[in-house]
């Protein structure tokens, strides 16, 4: 026992503090940047473009994964088989890095895992993403509009057969498609209304731009929702791109506007029978993601030449009697004017989130 009475096994005395309440106050947690911008499609009517440009713009924060497909969990379940075969990715590993490399389409379906995307844009004035898928669902707008509705809502149309075409370009050049672009066209037409991504490539379906933008015209006022065409951007992209800036409450940057050229369908493999193998089993992903990293870039120029060839005499063994289905001229006529397409005036901005 110490002078003080205490044992060595007594513990020293602790000052009170009272009943005080800390000084530091209690800040409520920050909320979770949300996106702004939904630019919805159409798909092969230049969203990857102008994704691009937007991109380059001070103040515009684009999700790194372009295509998150985060609304239409009817049409990812639809290509669920499809996707599996393209691209495997940890996602839990790539929203965890430091560094998140530009990915094309990978749906993210978990809420917090699609908010994270955004992580770090608090100050950008738009934050977007780029899903063409959102444009033909039919779930899509009714869930965006719920979870964002002060939301800009940007559409890009294209000349109908350009469009379908260009997309059939594109599927023979993956490997995913190796029919006539005319049988692929009666097989949708003769399922009818049981047409659905799981059963055919909804070639019709994804150019049948009325009913789609119908869904998205009953929920959006039409300031918040800006419908372009693409041949305007190219044949004139500094006019129009400043009236996309206007009404997305951009300032307009200086100098002449233009439309970066991303993701044409301009080359095919040479052995259609090898590339629709190495698509099926899953290898082609694999070998897109080594050969950049194993091999120069003077092998890779080689190899790549040895292996495609131009998409010329694909889109001329297609034929022109595709164009004449009934079910085609009538969405070629139902395109819609210049003057229809956008909605003026504009309001500014209202940041979401």
């Amino acid at each position: 026992m110490d002078r003080c009475g205490r044992t060595p096994a007594d513990p020293p005395p602790t000052r009170s503090t009272g009943s005080r309440p800390s000084s530091r106050p209690c800040l409520p947690a920050s909320p979770m940047p949300r996106p702004n911008l939904f630019l919805i499609g159409a798909a092969k009517a230049g969203t990857t473009s102008l994704a691009r440009f937007l991109a380059g713009l001070p103040g515009v924060a684009l999700s790194p994964i372009k295509e998150p497909c985060h609304f239409c969990p009817d049409i990812n379940a639809e290509t669920a088989a499809e996707q599996h075969r393209q691209t495997r990715l940890r996602l839990d590993r790539y929203l965890a890095a430091d560094i998140r490399p530009p990915l094309h389409l990978h749906p993210v379906p978990r809420r917090a895992d699609y908010e994270r995307l955004f992580d770090g844009t608090e100050k950008a004035q738009l934050r977007g993403e780029c899903s063409t898928r959102y444009l033909p669902s039919r779930v899509a707008a009714r869930a965006i509009h719920a979870y964002a509705p002060d939301a800009r809502i940007l559409v890009l149309l294209r000349e109908p057969a350009a469009r379908i075409l260009s997309h059939y370009l594109m599927d023979w050049r993956t490997g995913v498609e190796r029919r006539s672009l005319e049988a692929c066209l009666c097989e949708e037409i003769a399922l009818g209304s049981a047409a659905r991504f799981s059963n055919c490539r909804m070639y019709l379906a994804q150019t049948d731009y009325a009913p789609m933008l119908a869904r998205y015209r009953a929920l959006f006022p039409a300031a918040q929702l800006g419908v372009y065409r693409f041949e305007d951007l190219v044949s004139d992209p500094d006019r129009n791109l400043s009236d996309l800036l206007r009404f997305l409450g951009i300032e307009h940057p200086s100098g002449a506007l233009s439309l970066p050229m991303e993701n044409a369908s301009g080359q095919t493999a040479r052995r259609p029978a090898l590339d629709r193998a190495l698509y099926l089993t899953g290898a082609k992903r694999h070998l897109e993601r080594l050969v950049p990293l194993c091999l120069p870039l003077s092998w890779r120029r080689g190899l790549k030449r040895l292996y495609f060839t131009d998409t010329a005499h694909v889109a001329e063994q297609a034929g022109e009697a595709w164009r004449h289905l009934p079910e085609v001229r009538g969405l070629v006529e139902a395109y819609p004017m210049p003057e229809t397409v956008v909605s003026r005036p504009v309001p500014a901005l209202r940041q979401a989130g």
